[in-house]
């Protein structure tokens, strides 16, 4: 039984943002276990000759004592609409493989493409990535996601966005936004219109 897994992008057989998926792989697995892990996430991991071209999504799966290792092609999915949905009770702190609170919440999407999660009238994350909201130029995410995610904490630090409490009342003072995610960086994101996320 694996509790948690780190999802990585694999670009033509090399690993992107090693640091900061091992930096979150640390503290999650001290939080878990109360222990550092003896070993790093990546020790041991072999990208396979099939899997060295092209975007691949790297899934690591790991308890306290073991981890399972699975390779696929990556194909991202559009993204055009946004339903928002409020949970107060949510947690997802930590990047658990049980997502079934996340799966519940995005069934009720209605005919949106995904979720805009609403924690305390506060915006976190969409069901699979973190949210980044611009206006004029500038990129905000949420100062308090469900999960700070690796390709989140890589933005943040060299500055390309910025973190602040975004509320329900303030998404229509932002342009647009964007999913973020390790495999999906703002480049690559679709822009979601503020008009195309339903309330």
């Amino acid at each position: 039984m694996f509790l948690l897994f780190e999802s990585i992008c694999v670009i033509d057989g090399e690993i992107q943002s090693p640091l900061w998926h091992e930096q979150r792989y640390k503290s999650a697995f001290h939080k878990s276990y109360n222990q550092l892990p003896k070993n790093s996430l990546l020790e041991g991991v072999l990208i396979p000759e099939k899997l060295k071209k092209g975007k691949v999504k790297l899934r690591v799966s790991y308890n306290q004592f073991e981890k399972k290792i699975e390779g696929s092609k990556y194909t991202s999915k559009e993204i055009k609409t946004l339903q928002i949905i409020e949970s107060n009770s949510i947690n997802y702190s930590l990047k658990y493989k049980d997502r079934k609170n996340l799966d519940q919440l995005f069934l009720k999407r209605n005919s949106c493409d995904d979720i805009i999660i609403l924690k305390n009238g506060l915006v976190t994350d969409s069901s699979y990535g973190n949210l980044v909201f611009f206006k004029n130029e500038i990129g905000y995410t949420p100062e308090e996601p469900l999960l700070k995610g690796t390709r989140r904490a890589k933005l943040l630090h060299e500055k390309k966005i910025l973190s602040k409490k975004i509320s329900v009342t303030e998404i229509k003072e932002y342009e647009f936004c964007q999913v973020i995610n390790a495999l999906l960086d703002l480049n690559e994101s679709d822009k979601i219109p503020v008009d195309k996320i339903c309330f």
